[in-house]
C-alpha cells in the first residue's frame, strides 16, 4: 500500500471520528440596535456606518448620523430615530440631510421640541427626503427651506409636524398612498402664521390628506393648511384620487378667525399638461355615521384680489366635492 492512500485512508477515519476538527464556524452576526437616540443638535455625520451604533467623531449622536445608521442597516424590524430629554432641539443641516432610503424607518420627535430649520448660508434645499416605503415621521418642525419634506417613496406618514417657511413648498408627495395627518402647514408651533408658499403639493396619486372617516381619533387627524402666501393645497395633472378630508383650511389653529391661505385654499391645477381626475374633497357620501368628520372646512382664503376662491377646478373629470363648510366657521356659522 502506497503512502499517499495512506494518509487519505487516516484522514478519512480521523474526520469521521471527530478527531480532527473542522474549519471553525462563521460567528453569527452582533444584534443590530434599531433605535437611535439622538442626543446633539450638531450635524457631523457617523464614523462607520452599519456598525449599529450612532456615534460622529466627537462621540455624539446626532441626526445626520442616526439617519445614516439606519440607512446603512439590514432590512427588517423598524428603525426608529428618537431624541434624548432636553430642553429643546435646533438642528440646522449645512448641506441636504440623507434621504431615508431603509423601510420601516421612524423619526420620533416624541415629548421633545425638535426643529430643523435651515441656517443663513447652509446649501441644504430640503429638510427631508423619503425615498423609502412605510416610514413614518412625527412631531417635529421643519422649516425655511426650499421645500421642507419630500416625498417620493409610497405608504408614508406624516403625522403631528409643523412645515412652515418653506420658499416653495411645505409638503411635496411624489408618491402614492402617503397620508398626512395632524399637520399644521403654515402655522408654528406658537400658534402664529409662518407660511410657506405652498402649503402641500401633491404630485402623484392616491394619496390621503386628513382623516379617513372610520371614526376613531378623525378630530386628531385633521391637517390644519393655512397662511401660506400661494395655494394651501395643489393637486397638479398627476395627482389623481387624491383625498382631502376633515381639514382646516384658511382658519387658525382655534378656529375662530381666519388666517387664510393668500390665493386660494385647494387649487386642482391645469398647466397645461391636463388634470388630475377623482379629486375627492370632502366626504364620500357613504351617509354612515362619520361623514360630518369628512367634511373640510374652507374659510378664509385668497385675499389677493381675482384669485380669492375656496377651491378652484382648471380642469379633470369625476371630482367629487361634497360635504365641506366653505366660507364660515367649523361650527357652520
Amino acid at each position: 500500500m502506497n503512502s499517499s492512500y495512506c494518509f487519505r485512508f487516516l484522514l478519512a477515519c480521523a474526520l469521521a471520528l471527530g478527531l480532527i476538527g473542522s474549519a471553525a464556524p462563521t460567528p453569527a452576526a452582533a444584534q443590530v440596535k434599531s433605535t437611535f437616540i439622538v442626543g446633539n443638535s450638531g450635524d457631523l455625520p457617523d464614523t462607520l456606518p452599519g456598525d449599529g451604533t450612532c456615534n460622529t467623531a466627537g462621540g455624539a449622536c446626532t441626526l445626520r448620523a442616526a439617519i445614516m445608521e439606519a440607512n446603512a442597516l439590514v432590512a427588517g424590524a423598524p428603525h426608529t430615530i428618537t431624541f434624548a430629554p432636553a430642553p429643546s432641539y435646533l438642528i440646522q443641516p449645512n448641506s441636504d440631510l440623507p434621504a431615508l432610503t431603509r423601510d420601516y424607518t421612524i423619526i420620533d420627535a416624541g415629548s421633545q421640541i425638535v426643529r430643523i430649520h435651515k441656517p443663513v448660508g447652509g446649501t441644504a434645499s430640503r429638510g427631508l427626503q423619503i425615498d423609502a416605503l412605510h416610514c413614518e415621521i412625527r412631531g417635529l418642525t421643519v422649516d425655511a427651506f426650499k421645500d421642507n419634506i419630500i416625498v417620493n417613496g409610497n405608504l408614508n406618514s406624516l403625522d403631528g409636524n409643523y412645515i412652515t417657511n418653506a420658499q416653495i413648498s411645505g409638503i411635496v408627495l411624489n408618491g402614492g398612498g402617503n397620508i398626512l395627518t395632524g399637520n399644521s402647514v403654515g402655522i408654528d408651533l406658537t400658534g402664529s402664521a409662518a407660511g410657506n408658499k405652498y402649503g402641500v403639493v401633491v404630485n402623484y396619486r392616491d394619496n390621503r390628506i386628513g382623516t379617513n372617516g372610520d371614526g376613531v381619533n378623525d378630530g386628531d387627524e385633521r391637517n390644519l393648511i393655512s397662511a401660506n402666501s400661494a395655494v394651501g393645497i395643489v393637486v397638479s395633472e398627476i395627482g389623481g384620487s387624491t383625498l382631502s378630508a376633515g381639514n382646516w383650511i384658511g382658519l387658525n389653529p382655534a378656529g375662530n378667525a381666519a388666517l387664510g391661505n393668500v390665493n386660494g385654499g385647494i387649487l386642482i391645477a391645469d398647466a397645461g399638461k391636463g388634470s388630475a381626475s377623482k379629486v375627492l374633497i370632502g366626504t364620500d357620501d357613504s351617509d354612515d355615521l362619520f361623514n360630518a368628520n369628512e367634511a373640510n372646512v374652507i374659510s378664509g382664503n385668497g385675499t389677493t384680489l381675482g384669485t380669492d376662491y375656496g377651491i378652484s377646478i382648471e380642469g379633470g373629470s369625476d371630482h367629487t366635492i361634497s360635504g365641506n363648510i366653505i366660507g364660515l366657521n367649523p361650527a357652520g356659522t
